[in-house]
């Protein structure tokens, strides 16, 4: 019986990411802000998958470059997709918000929560593209990535443009490792 209903999600969120893929697959159109972006990328989750998700976007200053909003929106469907698929049922808030010259996006969930020091080894031993490679996305474009979480008590990520100074990974880039010790 669980089995099946495992089977079922996975399905789900692949169909789920198809249609999301083909939203984000080309880059923000130039009339589209990132607030506007977030705002539109949170609705369809939410009626897509039935995620309770509350968005709040307070308007940057300014717009980052287009290549750092595609890269954020596409970090951030990542994320709230995980959510779904490891979270059903959870609650969830997406929030941006201005800070200095940048901004930052968090996104929470009460969810059952996870080691994500366990995660980062497992992706540094068999690589991928889930989690385990947003950091170095964000790092691409000048921002940080971070997770917050530990079983039992949901998870909160934190995606910062520019990235704060002195935060850096394992290997020596500027996207943030998790802190466990947070939460």
């Amino acid at each position: 019986m669980l089995d099946g209903v495992r089977t079922l999600l996975s399905e789900a969120t692949r169909s789920i990411r198809g249609v999301l893929e083909d939203w984000c697959d080309t880059e923000l159109p130039p009339a589209m802000s990132m607030v506007d972006a977030l705002s539109d990328l949170g609705l369809r989750v939410a009626a897509l998958t039935g995620l309770s998700l509350r968005v709040q976007c307070d308007n940057p200053a300014t717009d980052p470059p287009a290549t750092v909003s595609f890269t954020v929106l596409n970090v951030a469907q990542e994320v709230l997709l995980n959510t779904c698929k490891h979270a059903p049922g959870a609650h969830a808030a997406m929030r941006l918000r201005a800070i200095g010259s940048g901004f930052e996006l968090s996104i929470c969930d009460d969810g059952p929560g996870f080691d994500p020091v366990a995660m980062y080894r497992r992706h540094d031993i068999v690589g991928g593209l889930g989690l385990g490679a947003l950091p170095r996305r964000m790092t691409s474009v000048g921002g940080s990535f971070s997770i917050l979480s530990r079983p039992g008590h949901g998870t909160q990520v934190l995606i910062r443009w520019p990235a704060i100074a002195g935060c850096r990974d394992s290997h020596g880039h500027g996207g943030c490792r998790p802190d466990v010790s947070a939460r």
